[in-house]
């Protein structure tokens, strides 16, 4: 299987999996042969995504971050999260900000938020439970690609989550298309 949709062009340098879609950057990925955790986040390019201002899937700056008192702020309004309706109530997310391209490429083939009946791997982790009533164990329904101004951190449960400024646009997802 390869991917249908064209991936963007800042996506195109990433490595590709063995089906020939693009490994996010954000994601674990083993020494050697073995392939990448795409259910795991690897903590130092969650860092880099975070504090250096750039996108979860290409890894390209975003510009104009300023860094405030209360959290990270982007001004120019075009970072953008994806999440189930507990994300988009609660504005808390494990996976860090996402350019628009790299947003809307995800929603499209990611199996996880394109594909009813895939069952993401959730790495066990006990101390989740807090965490897990904020964001929902659950696959959802359908997704929301939300676009913002930017993000501060919060911690929930003894873990850092990325929690979204007011969002300024909203769509909804399923099955790698949009619905109203």
């Amino acid at each position: 299987m390869t991917p249908t949709v064209p991936i963007p062009s800042y996506l195109r340098r990433q490595p590709r999996d063995r089906r020939g879609f693009p490994i996010p950057f954000v994601v674990y990925r083993p020494d050697g042969p073995a392939p990448a955790e795409f259910a795991v986040l690897d903590p130092e390019k969650w860092k880099r995504c975070v504090y250096g201002h750039v996108c979860a899937l290409c890894s390209k700056a975003f510009k104009g971050g300023i860094r405030t008192a209360s959290g990270i702020l982007f001004p120019d309004g075009n970072h953008y999260f994806i999440g189930g309706p507990l994300c988009y109530t609660n504005r808390l997310f494990f996976d860090p900000a996402m350019c628009e391209p790299c947003a809307r490429y995800a929603l499209q083939v990611c199996p996880y938020l394109a594909m009813p009946s895939y069952q993401k791997r959730m790495p066990p982790k006990p101390d989740w439970n807090a965490i897990m009533e904020t964001v929902g164990t659950a696959r959802p329904a359908k997704f929301m690609l939300g676009r913002t101004t930017g993000f501060m951190l919060t911690e929930v449960g003894g873990e850092l989550l990325i929690r979204a400024k007011p969002w300024l646009d909203l769509e909804w997802w399923n099955e790698g298309k949009r619905v109203e």
